[in-house]
Protein backbone atom coordinates (compact mmCIF):
# COMPACT_ATOMS: atom_id res chain seq x y z
CA UNK A 1 0.00 0.00 0.00
CA UNK A 2 2.97 2.67 0.62
CA UNK A 3 3.54 2.65 -2.83
CA UNK A 4 0.78 3.28 -4.39
CA UNK A 5 0.10 6.05 -1.36
CA UNK A 6 3.33 7.68 -2.14
CA UNK A 7 2.55 8.23 -5.92
CA UNK A 8 -1.10 9.65 -4.17
CA UNK A 9 1.43 12.03 -2.34
CA UNK A 10 3.04 13.57 -5.55
CA UNK A 11 0.23 13.83 -7.31
CA UNK A 12 -2.14 15.25 -4.44
CA UNK A 13 0.48 17.59 -3.57
CA UNK A 14 1.83 18.67 -7.25
CA UNK A 15 5.41 16.61 -6.54
CA UNK A 16 5.56 19.28 -3.88
CA UNK A 17 9.97 19.53 -2.93
CA UNK A 18 11.11 17.62 0.27
CA UNK A 19 11.92 20.39 2.73
CA UNK A 20 15.34 19.89 4.10
CA UNK A 21 16.11 23.45 5.40
CA UNK A 22 17.59 21.83 8.98
CA UNK A 23 20.35 20.34 7.19
CA UNK A 24 23.54 21.80 6.97
CA UNK A 25 24.38 24.37 4.03
CA UNK A 26 26.25 21.54 1.95
CA UNK A 27 22.21 20.62 1.10
CA UNK A 28 20.27 22.00 -0.77
CA UNK A 29 16.79 23.23 1.36
CA UNK A 30 15.01 21.79 -1.23
CA UNK A 31 14.68 18.94 -2.97
CA UNK A 32 12.93 16.05 -4.94
CA UNK A 33 12.68 12.68 -4.69
CA UNK A 34 15.18 10.41 -6.12
CA UNK A 35 14.12 8.84 -9.92
CA UNK A 36 13.62 5.76 -8.58
CA UNK A 37 10.43 6.84 -6.22
CA UNK A 38 8.65 7.42 -10.34
CA UNK A 39 8.64 3.70 -11.39
CA UNK A 40 5.89 2.49 -11.67
CA UNK A 41 3.77 0.73 -8.62
CA UNK A 42 2.35 -2.62 -9.03
CA UNK A 43 -0.76 -4.38 -6.92
CA UNK A 44 -2.64 -7.72 -6.99
CA UNK A 45 -6.07 -7.85 -6.15
CA UNK A 46 -8.08 -11.21 -5.13
CA UNK A 47 -11.14 -12.45 -3.90
CA UNK A 48 -11.10 -14.11 -0.38
CA UNK A 49 -14.74 -15.31 -0.46
CA UNK A 50 -16.67 -16.67 -3.23
CA UNK A 51 -19.15 -13.85 -3.21
CA UNK A 52 -16.39 -11.66 -4.48
CA UNK A 53 -17.20 -8.72 -1.81
CA UNK A 54 -13.90 -9.13 -0.28
CA UNK A 55 -11.16 -8.66 -1.37
CA UNK A 56 -7.10 -8.59 -0.21
CA UNK A 57 -4.86 -6.07 -2.07
CA UNK A 58 -0.71 -7.55 -2.12
CA UNK A 59 2.23 -5.80 -3.30
CA UNK A 60 3.45 -7.73 -7.02
CA UNK A 61 6.51 -9.44 -5.59
CA UNK A 62 7.25 -10.57 -9.08
CA UNK A 63 10.60 -8.17 -9.32
CA UNK A 64 11.70 -8.74 -5.92
CA UNK A 65 15.17 -8.37 -5.09
CA UNK A 66 16.02 -10.09 -1.97
CA UNK A 67 19.59 -10.85 -1.76
CA UNK A 68 22.02 -9.26 0.79
CA UNK A 69 20.58 -6.30 2.05
CA UNK A 70 16.70 -7.71 2.08
CA UNK A 71 17.87 -11.14 3.83
CA UNK A 72 20.01 -9.23 6.18
CA UNK A 73 18.02 -6.92 7.33
CA UNK A 74 15.32 -9.12 8.97
CA UNK A 75 18.24 -10.52 10.84
CA UNK A 76 19.36 -7.40 12.22
CA UNK A 77 15.63 -6.91 13.08
CA UNK A 78 15.48 -10.04 14.73
CA UNK A 79 18.59 -9.02 16.81
CA UNK A 80 17.51 -5.21 17.32
CA UNK A 81 14.62 -7.31 19.14
CA UNK A 82 15.53 -10.45 20.88
CA UNK A 83 17.89 -10.83 23.68
CA UNK A 84 21.39 -12.10 23.20
CA UNK A 85 20.50 -16.04 24.50
CA UNK A 86 17.81 -15.83 22.35
CA UNK A 87 18.95 -15.13 19.40
CA UNK A 88 21.71 -16.87 19.50
CA UNK A 89 19.10 -19.83 18.90
CA UNK A 90 18.78 -18.26 15.38
CA UNK A 91 22.04 -19.32 14.71
CA UNK A 92 22.85 -21.91 12.63
CA UNK A 93 25.41 -23.18 15.18
CA UNK A 94 23.01 -23.36 17.79
CA UNK A 95 21.40 -27.19 18.91
CA UNK A 96 18.62 -25.10 20.03
CA UNK A 97 15.34 -24.34 18.93
CA UNK A 98 13.91 -20.66 19.33
CA UNK A 99 10.79 -20.05 21.06
CA UNK A 100 7.66 -19.72 18.44
CA UNK A 101 7.62 -15.89 17.57
CA UNK A 102 5.12 -13.75 18.35
CA UNK A 103 3.82 -11.24 16.16
CA UNK A 104 1.65 -7.74 16.88
CA UNK A 105 -0.41 -6.33 14.94
CA UNK A 106 -2.75 -2.88 14.77
CA UNK A 107 -5.63 -3.22 12.68
CA UNK A 108 -7.16 0.23 11.42
CA UNK A 109 -10.61 0.70 9.80
CA UNK A 110 -10.40 3.35 6.61
CA UNK A 111 -13.39 3.75 4.64
CA UNK A 112 -13.76 0.60 3.00
CA UNK A 113 -10.22 -0.79 3.50
CA UNK A 114 -9.01 -2.61 6.45
CA UNK A 115 -5.35 -2.24 7.19
CA UNK A 116 -3.02 -4.25 9.03
CA UNK A 117 0.67 -3.26 10.18
CA UNK A 118 2.85 -5.05 12.51
CA UNK A 119 4.22 -3.76 15.26
CA UNK A 120 7.90 -4.28 15.90
CA UNK A 121 8.53 -2.42 19.17
CA UNK A 122 7.21 -0.53 22.30
CA UNK A 123 8.98 1.86 24.66
CA UNK A 124 6.79 3.28 27.66
CA UNK A 125 8.29 6.51 27.49
CA UNK A 126 7.00 7.24 24.51
CA UNK A 127 3.33 8.94 23.96
CA UNK A 128 0.30 7.05 22.72
CA UNK A 129 0.13 3.71 22.61
CA UNK A 130 4.48 3.88 22.89
CA UNK A 131 5.03 1.39 19.46
CA UNK A 132 7.47 2.24 17.21
CA UNK A 133 9.02 1.01 14.00
CA UNK A 134 12.20 -0.50 13.63
CA UNK A 135 13.89 0.39 10.24
CA UNK A 136 17.62 -1.36 9.34
CA UNK A 137 19.35 0.95 6.91
CA UNK A 138 22.52 0.19 4.90
CA UNK A 139 24.93 3.49 4.60
CA UNK A 140 24.91 5.24 1.31
CA UNK A 141 28.07 3.34 -0.29
CA UNK A 142 26.38 0.45 -0.37
CA UNK A 143 22.93 1.54 -1.32
CA UNK A 144 24.18 3.86 -4.46
CA UNK A 145 26.98 1.49 -5.09
CA UNK A 146 25.39 -2.72 -4.63
CA UNK A 147 26.75 -3.75 -7.97
CA UNK A 148 29.99 -3.30 -6.70
CA UNK A 149 29.34 -4.13 -2.57
CA UNK A 150 28.18 -7.24 -3.43
CA UNK A 151 31.59 -8.60 -4.07
CA UNK A 152 34.24 -5.85 -2.18
CA UNK A 153 32.37 -5.01 1.30
CA UNK A 154 32.46 -1.52 2.06
CA UNK A 155 34.23 -0.39 5.02
CA UNK A 156 32.68 3.10 4.96
CA UNK A 157 31.79 4.47 8.47
CA UNK A 158 29.46 7.11 10.22
CA UNK A 159 31.74 9.27 12.08
CA UNK A 160 29.81 12.29 12.78
CA UNK A 161 26.58 13.76 13.21
CA UNK A 162 26.97 16.85 10.18
CA UNK A 163 28.61 16.37 7.04
CA UNK A 164 28.51 15.69 3.53
CA UNK A 165 29.70 12.18 3.87
CA UNK A 166 30.23 9.81 7.03
CA UNK A 167 27.44 11.19 8.93
CA UNK A 168 24.21 11.17 10.01
CA UNK A 169 22.82 13.98 8.15
CA UNK A 170 24.13 12.42 4.79
CA UNK A 171 22.36 9.10 5.61
CA UNK A 172 19.03 11.08 6.44
CA UNK A 173 19.04 13.04 3.48
CA UNK A 174 19.18 10.18 1.09
CA UNK A 175 16.61 8.35 3.28
CA UNK A 176 14.23 11.35 2.69
CA UNK A 177 14.52 11.11 -1.06
CA UNK A 178 14.05 7.62 -1.08
CA UNK A 179 12.01 5.69 1.50
CA UNK A 180 11.13 8.04 4.23
CA UNK A 181 7.45 9.16 3.20
CA UNK A 182 7.06 5.15 3.20
CA UNK A 183 8.36 4.71 6.18
CA UNK A 184 6.18 7.95 7.71
CA UNK A 185 3.25 6.25 6.15
CA UNK A 186 3.25 3.17 7.88
CA UNK A 187 3.78 4.69 11.74
CA UNK A 188 0.82 6.76 10.45
CA UNK A 189 -0.95 3.48 9.27
CA UNK A 190 0.13 1.39 12.39
CA UNK A 191 -0.82 4.21 15.04
CA UNK A 192 2.91 4.79 15.60
CA UNK A 193 5.02 7.31 17.11
CA UNK A 194 7.95 7.09 15.15
CA UNK A 195 10.74 5.09 13.45
CA UNK A 196 13.95 4.35 15.17
CA UNK A 197 17.17 3.88 12.36
CA UNK A 198 19.65 1.15 12.51
CA UNK A 199 22.26 2.62 10.50
CA UNK A 200 24.86 -0.02 8.75
CA UNK A 201 27.71 -1.26 6.48
CA UNK A 202 26.67 -4.92 6.65
CA UNK A 203 29.69 -5.72 8.61
CA UNK A 204 28.93 -3.48 11.70
CA UNK A 205 26.38 -1.16 13.13
CA UNK A 206 27.29 2.17 12.46
CA UNK A 207 24.53 4.19 14.72
CA UNK A 208 20.87 4.88 16.08
CA UNK A 209 18.90 7.36 16.15
CA UNK A 210 15.21 8.12 16.55
CA UNK A 211 12.75 10.23 14.20
CA UNK A 212 9.23 11.05 15.66
CA UNK A 213 6.35 10.98 13.29
CA UNK A 214 6.04 14.36 13.35
CA UNK A 215 9.71 15.24 12.24
CA UNK A 216 9.37 13.17 9.00
CA UNK A 217 5.90 15.36 8.61
CA UNK A 218 7.83 18.16 8.52
CA UNK A 219 10.04 17.29 5.93
CA UNK A 220 7.54 16.09 3.23
CA UNK A 221 4.27 18.92 4.33
CA UNK A 222 7.32 21.71 6.43
CA UNK A 223 7.39 25.11 4.59
CA UNK A 224 9.22 25.40 1.78
CA UNK A 225 9.48 29.22 1.40
CA UNK A 226 12.54 31.02 2.64
CA UNK A 227 11.49 34.70 3.33
CA UNK A 228 11.31 34.31 7.01
CA UNK A 229 14.46 32.14 7.13
CA UNK A 230 16.00 35.27 4.96
CA UNK A 231 15.03 37.61 7.68
CA UNK A 232 16.04 35.95 10.44
CA UNK A 233 19.52 35.61 8.81
CA UNK A 234 19.45 39.30 7.95
CA UNK A 235 19.26 39.71 11.50
CA UNK A 236 21.87 37.43 12.75
CA UNK A 237 24.59 39.16 10.63
CA UNK A 238 24.10 42.91 12.17
CA UNK A 239 27.05 44.08 14.10
CA UNK A 240 26.79 44.07 17.83
CA UNK A 241 26.29 48.09 17.37
CA UNK A 242 23.46 47.24 14.95
CA UNK A 243 21.73 45.28 17.89
CA UNK A 244 22.37 48.33 20.43
CA UNK A 245 19.89 50.60 17.66
CA UNK A 246 16.27 51.32 18.51
CA UNK A 247 14.38 48.69 17.67
CA UNK A 248 17.11 45.99 17.37
CA UNK A 249 16.97 46.33 13.34
CA UNK A 250 17.43 48.71 11.30
CA UNK A 251 14.86 51.49 11.54
CA UNK A 252 14.41 52.50 8.14
CA UNK A 253 12.45 49.06 7.24
CA UNK A 254 9.10 49.10 8.30
CA UNK A 255 8.27 45.52 7.20
CA UNK A 256 10.49 42.43 6.23
CA UNK A 257 11.09 40.76 3.09
CA UNK A 258 8.32 38.80 3.65
CA UNK A 259 5.56 41.93 4.18
CA UNK A 260 5.38 41.69 7.62
CA UNK A 261 5.65 44.50 9.72
CA UNK A 262 8.83 43.98 12.37
CA UNK A 263 6.14 44.24 14.81
CA UNK A 264 3.92 42.12 13.78
CA UNK A 265 7.14 39.34 13.21
CA UNK A 266 8.04 39.35 16.56
CA UNK A 267 4.43 39.20 18.14
CA UNK A 268 3.78 36.15 15.68
CA UNK A 269 7.16 34.59 17.34
CA UNK A 270 5.67 34.86 20.35
CA UNK A 271 2.24 33.05 19.54
CA UNK A 272 3.63 30.41 17.39
CA UNK A 273 2.51 27.72 19.35
CA UNK A 274 1.07 24.69 18.03
CA UNK A 275 0.88 21.40 19.34
CA UNK A 276 2.83 20.98 22.52
CA UNK A 277 6.38 22.12 21.26
CA UNK A 278 5.39 22.07 18.12
CA UNK A 279 5.10 25.91 16.19
CA UNK A 280 2.11 26.29 14.24
CA UNK A 281 3.31 25.33 11.01
CA UNK A 282 4.65 22.27 12.38
CA UNK A 283 1.22 20.99 13.66
CA UNK A 284 0.01 21.96 10.05
CA UNK A 285 2.42 19.82 8.83
CA UNK A 286 0.89 16.77 10.89
CA UNK A 287 -2.44 17.86 10.10
CA UNK A 288 -1.62 18.00 6.20
CA UNK A 289 -0.44 14.53 6.48
CA UNK A 290 -3.33 13.18 8.34
CA UNK A 291 -5.74 14.96 5.48
CA UNK A 292 -3.65 13.44 2.49
CA UNK A 293 -3.81 10.33 3.78
CA UNK A 294 -7.53 10.31 4.09
CA UNK A 295 -7.90 11.68 0.74
CA UNK A 296 -5.93 9.48 -0.98
CA UNK A 297 -7.57 6.15 1.38
CA UNK A 298 -11.44 7.68 -0.62
CA UNK A 299 -8.98 7.98 -3.91
CA UNK A 300 -8.15 4.54 -4.52
CA UNK A 301 -11.70 3.81 -2.50
CA UNK A 302 -13.66 5.06 -4.89
CA UNK A 303 -11.11 4.01 -8.30
CA UNK A 304 -11.42 0.42 -6.52
CA UNK A 305 -15.52 0.92 -7.20
CA UNK A 306 -14.97 1.41 -10.78
CA UNK A 307 -12.49 -1.13 -11.19
CA UNK A 308 -14.24 -4.24 -9.60
CA UNK A 309 -17.50 -3.39 -11.03
CA UNK A 310 -15.49 -3.57 -14.95
CA UNK A 311 -13.86 -6.65 -13.68
CA UNK A 312 -16.36 -8.51 -12.24
CA UNK A 313 -15.01 -9.65 -9.14
CA UNK A 314 -11.76 -12.01 -10.73
CA UNK A 315 -8.10 -11.71 -9.27
CA UNK A 316 -6.56 -8.66 -11.50
CA UNK A 317 -3.27 -6.79 -11.17
CA UNK A 318 -3.15 -2.76 -10.93
CA UNK A 319 -0.13 -1.02 -12.19
CA UNK A 320 -0.27 2.69 -10.60
CA UNK A 321 1.91 5.40 -12.27
CA UNK A 322 2.01 9.30 -11.83
CA UNK A 323 2.67 11.01 -15.37
CA UNK A 324 3.01 14.52 -16.39
CA UNK A 325 1.62 16.11 -19.60
CA UNK A 326 -1.80 15.97 -21.47
CA UNK A 327 -4.01 12.86 -20.83
CA UNK A 328 -4.07 9.95 -23.71
CA UNK A 329 -6.50 10.27 -26.52
CA UNK A 330 -10.10 8.03 -25.99
CA UNK A 331 -11.35 8.59 -23.13
CA UNK A 332 -14.63 8.16 -21.28
CA UNK A 333 -15.36 10.41 -18.34
CA UNK A 334 -16.71 9.53 -15.06
CA UNK A 335 -16.60 12.57 -13.31
CA UNK A 336 -17.32 12.47 -9.21
CA UNK A 337 -16.64 13.92 -5.89
CA UNK A 338 -14.93 13.16 -2.67
CA UNK A 339 -16.30 15.54 -0.42
CA UNK A 340 -19.57 18.06 -0.63
CA UNK A 341 -18.46 20.58 -3.12
CA UNK A 342 -20.80 23.39 -5.19
CA UNK A 343 -17.59 24.44 -7.35
CA UNK A 344 -16.86 23.47 -10.48
CA UNK A 345 -14.20 20.80 -11.04
CA UNK A 346 -11.52 21.93 -13.89
CA UNK A 347 -9.29 19.21 -15.21
CA UNK A 348 -7.34 21.42 -17.51
CA UNK A 349 -5.48 23.04 -13.42
CA UNK A 350 -4.61 19.74 -12.01
CA UNK A 351 -0.71 19.10 -12.38
CA UNK A 352 -0.15 16.16 -14.10
CA UNK A 353 -2.72 13.16 -13.93
CA UNK A 354 -2.30 9.71 -12.30
CA UNK A 355 -2.76 6.58 -14.81
CA UNK A 356 -3.86 3.10 -13.61
CA UNK A 357 -3.31 0.07 -15.94
CA UNK A 358 -5.02 -3.12 -14.88
CA UNK A 359 -5.21 -6.80 -16.05
CA UNK A 360 -7.64 -9.75 -14.72
CA UNK A 361 -5.41 -12.73 -13.82
CA UNK A 362 -6.04 -16.19 -14.47
CA UNK A 363 -5.74 -19.01 -11.88
CA UNK A 364 -2.67 -19.74 -13.18
CA UNK A 365 -1.07 -16.46 -13.63
CA UNK A 366 -2.00 -15.41 -10.55
CA UNK A 367 0.03 -18.68 -8.76
CA UNK A 368 3.27 -18.12 -11.74
CA UNK A 369 3.61 -14.42 -10.25
CA UNK A 370 3.69 -15.69 -6.34
CA UNK A 371 6.19 -18.36 -7.97
CA UNK A 372 7.99 -16.46 -9.68
CA UNK A 373 9.10 -14.14 -6.41
CA UNK A 374 9.26 -17.20 -4.22
CA UNK A 375 11.56 -18.63 -6.68
CA UNK A 376 13.38 -16.02 -7.49
CA UNK A 377 13.94 -15.86 -3.31
CA UNK A 378 14.82 -18.90 -2.54
CA UNK A 379 17.32 -19.08 -6.08
CA UNK A 380 18.85 -15.45 -4.37
CA UNK A 381 19.52 -17.32 -0.70
CA UNK A 382 21.20 -20.36 -2.69
CA UNK A 383 23.22 -18.08 -4.94
CA UNK A 384 24.47 -15.84 -1.87
CA UNK A 385 25.84 -18.81 -0.14
CA UNK A 386 27.35 -20.25 -3.57
CA UNK A 387 28.93 -17.43 -4.04
CA UNK A 388 31.13 -16.83 -0.81
CA UNK A 389 33.32 -19.61 -1.62
CA UNK A 390 36.88 -18.02 -1.71
CA UNK A 391 38.07 -20.53 -4.22
CA UNK A 392 35.47 -18.54 -6.63
CA UNK A 393 36.75 -15.29 -8.23
CA UNK A 394 35.79 -11.56 -8.83
CA UNK A 395 34.94 -12.22 -12.20
CA UNK A 396 33.04 -15.64 -11.91
CA UNK A 397 31.04 -14.11 -8.82
CA UNK A 398 29.94 -11.68 -11.32
CA UNK A 399 29.15 -14.13 -14.07
CA UNK A 400 27.54 -16.33 -11.47
CA UNK A 401 25.00 -13.16 -10.26
CA UNK A 402 24.24 -11.73 -13.84
CA UNK A 403 23.49 -15.00 -15.20
CA UNK A 404 20.25 -15.81 -12.86
CA UNK A 405 19.56 -12.15 -13.03
CA UNK A 406 19.07 -12.31 -16.62
CA UNK A 407 17.35 -16.00 -16.51
CA UNK A 408 14.55 -14.07 -13.85
CA UNK A 409 14.37 -10.90 -16.32
CA UNK A 410 13.45 -13.36 -19.27
CA UNK A 411 10.82 -14.77 -17.20
CA UNK A 412 9.34 -11.76 -15.48
CA UNK A 413 9.05 -10.23 -19.08
CA UNK A 414 7.32 -13.73 -20.71
CA UNK A 415 4.69 -13.54 -17.99
CA UNK A 416 3.74 -10.04 -18.55
CA UNK A 417 3.49 -10.57 -22.03
CA UNK A 418 0.99 -13.73 -21.48
CA UNK A 419 -0.87 -11.71 -18.96
CA UNK A 420 -1.44 -8.73 -21.78
CA UNK A 421 -2.18 -11.56 -24.42
CA UNK A 422 -4.88 -13.10 -22.53
CA UNK A 423 -6.14 -10.15 -20.04
CA UNK A 424 -6.78 -8.47 -24.12
CA UNK A 425 -8.35 -11.75 -25.90
CA UNK A 426 -10.92 -11.77 -22.57
CA UNK A 427 -11.76 -8.90 -22.04
CA UNK A 428 -9.76 -7.67 -18.75
CA UNK A 429 -7.51 -5.11 -20.34
CA UNK A 430 -8.40 -1.48 -18.86
CA UNK A 431 -6.87 1.86 -18.52
CA UNK A 432 -8.02 4.96 -16.32
CA UNK A 433 -6.90 8.30 -15.69
CA UNK A 434 -7.30 10.13 -12.65
CA UNK A 435 -7.45 13.90 -12.49
CA UNK A 436 -7.97 16.11 -9.33
CA UNK A 437 -8.31 19.71 -8.13
CA UNK A 438 -8.01 21.33 -4.88
CA UNK A 439 -10.57 23.53 -3.52
CA UNK A 440 -9.80 26.30 -0.16
CA UNK A 441 -13.02 27.93 1.07
CA UNK A 442 -14.91 27.00 -2.12
CA UNK A 443 -12.51 28.26 -4.01
CA UNK A 444 -9.88 25.96 -6.86
CA UNK A 445 -7.36 26.06 -5.52
CA UNK A 446 -4.24 28.15 -8.38
CA UNK A 447 -1.56 27.06 -6.34
CA UNK A 448 1.12 24.73 -7.56
CA UNK A 449 1.88 23.25 -4.59
CA UNK A 450 -1.67 23.57 -3.09
CA UNK A 451 -1.47 23.89 0.70
CA UNK A 452 -4.04 25.26 3.26
CA UNK A 453 -2.75 27.88 5.63
CA UNK A 454 -2.22 27.50 9.61
CA UNK A 455 -5.99 29.35 10.20
CA UNK A 456 -7.75 26.08 9.28
CA UNK A 457 -6.20 24.52 13.03
CA UNK A 458 -8.47 26.70 14.80
CA UNK A 459 -11.07 28.24 12.48
CA UNK A 460 -14.05 25.57 12.09
CA UNK A 461 -15.10 27.45 9.19
CA UNK A 462 -12.17 26.98 6.97
CA UNK A 463 -13.07 24.15 4.30
CA UNK A 464 -10.18 21.74 2.44
CA UNK A 465 -11.51 19.29 -0.26
CA UNK A 466 -10.67 17.85 -3.47
CA UNK A 467 -12.50 17.09 -6.27
CA UNK A 468 -11.70 14.43 -8.68
CA UNK A 469 -12.17 12.78 -12.02
CA UNK A 470 -12.09 9.03 -13.27
CA UNK A 471 -11.20 8.74 -16.83
CA UNK A 472 -11.79 5.57 -18.69
CA UNK A 473 -9.04 5.13 -21.52
CA UNK A 474 -11.34 3.58 -24.55
CA UNK A 475 -8.06 3.00 -27.21
CA UNK A 476 -6.57 -0.18 -26.60
CA UNK A 477 -3.26 1.43 -28.94
CA UNK A 478 -2.59 3.62 -25.91
CA UNK A 479 -3.38 0.65 -22.96
CA UNK A 480 -0.99 -1.62 -24.73
CA UNK A 481 1.47 1.47 -25.17
CA UNK A 482 1.28 2.31 -21.25
CA UNK A 483 1.31 -1.38 -20.22
CA UNK A 484 4.50 -1.97 -22.20
CA UNK A 485 5.93 1.07 -20.64
CA UNK A 486 4.89 0.75 -17.05
CA UNK A 487 6.32 -3.41 -17.40
CA UNK A 488 9.63 -2.03 -18.73
CA UNK A 489 10.06 0.41 -16.09
CA UNK A 490 9.47 -1.95 -13.58
CA UNK A 491 11.40 -4.99 -14.98
CA UNK A 492 14.67 -3.30 -15.88
CA UNK A 493 14.41 -0.97 -12.42
CA UNK A 494 14.01 -3.94 -10.43
CA UNK A 495 16.62 -6.16 -12.26
CA UNK A 496 19.62 -2.99 -12.30
CA UNK A 497 20.60 -4.56 -9.23
CA UNK A 498 21.43 -1.08 -7.70
CA UNK A 499 20.05 2.39 -6.62
CA UNK A 500 21.81 3.70 -9.52
CA UNK A 501 23.14 3.23 -13.26
CA UNK A 502 26.39 1.60 -12.34
CA UNK A 503 27.96 -0.69 -14.56
CA UNK A 504 27.82 -4.64 -12.40
CA UNK A 505 31.26 -5.49 -14.13
CA UNK A 506 33.63 -2.88 -11.89
CA UNK A 507 37.40 -4.20 -10.22
CA UNK A 508 39.08 -1.89 -7.34
CA UNK A 509 41.84 -3.76 -5.49
CA UNK A 510 41.66 -4.45 -2.02
CA UNK A 511 43.24 -1.66 0.23
CA UNK A 512 43.46 0.37 -3.20
CA UNK A 513 41.32 3.36 -4.88
CA UNK A 514 41.69 4.35 -8.37
CA UNK A 515 39.43 6.24 -10.67
CA UNK A 516 37.09 3.31 -11.82
CA UNK A 517 35.76 4.89 -15.31
CA UNK A 518 32.44 2.20 -14.98
CA UNK A 519 31.43 4.10 -12.00
CA UNK A 520 29.91 7.55 -11.11
CA UNK A 521 31.26 10.24 -9.46
CA UNK A 522 29.56 9.58 -5.92
CA UNK A 523 30.68 5.72 -6.40
CA UNK A 524 34.23 6.00 -6.61
CA UNK A 525 33.68 8.92 -3.88
CA UNK A 526 32.20 6.22 -1.09
CA UNK A 527 34.78 4.15 -2.02
CA UNK A 528 37.73 6.35 -1.38
CA UNK A 529 36.31 7.18 1.98
CA UNK A 530 35.88 3.05 2.71
CA UNK A 531 39.86 3.00 1.82
CA UNK A 532 40.41 6.45 4.42
CA UNK A 533 38.32 4.09 7.28
CA UNK A 534 40.76 1.00 6.65
CA UNK A 535 43.74 3.50 6.59
CA UNK A 536 42.31 4.79 9.90
CA UNK A 537 42.19 1.94 11.76
CA UNK A 538 45.45 0.77 10.68
CA UNK A 539 46.68 4.28 12.33
CA UNK A 540 44.83 3.28 15.55
CA UNK A 541 45.85 -0.04 15.54
CA UNK A 542 49.55 1.26 15.06
CA UNK A 543 49.18 3.53 18.33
Amino acid sequence: MTGVLTKFHKFLSGNRPINTGNFSKVFPSQTTFTSTIDVPTSLVVTPKDEDATTFSIDADRSTDSEITLSVLGNALELMLTKKPKEFNKYLKSSKLEPEADKSAYHYAKIGKFLIRSQLDAFHQNLPGRGTFDIKTRAVCAIRFDLAHTDYYPTNYEIVRTHGLFESFERELFDAARIVMFKYGLQARLGNMDGIFMAFHNIKKFLGFQYLPLSEIDNIYFGDISDEFTRYGENVLVKTGSDYNKKGGTNTDDKSNKAGVSNQEFLSNIVNDIGNHFQTKREALSTYVANKELRFSMKLLENLMDVILKDTGGVPFRMIFKKMKGKKAAGIESREDEIFDDSSPFNEKSSDGRMVVIVNTLTPEELTELQMLSNEKIEKSKILLKNSQDEKMSTTARIKFFSKYASEFKGKFFRLNKQILKNSKSNGGFFGYEINIQHFFNDKPSSDKYPMPSVDILEDKKYKWDIKYSVNKINEEADLVYLFNKFVSNIGYSAFRSSESDANVDVYTDDGYVQIDENASELQNITRAYSARALKRKSLKVKK
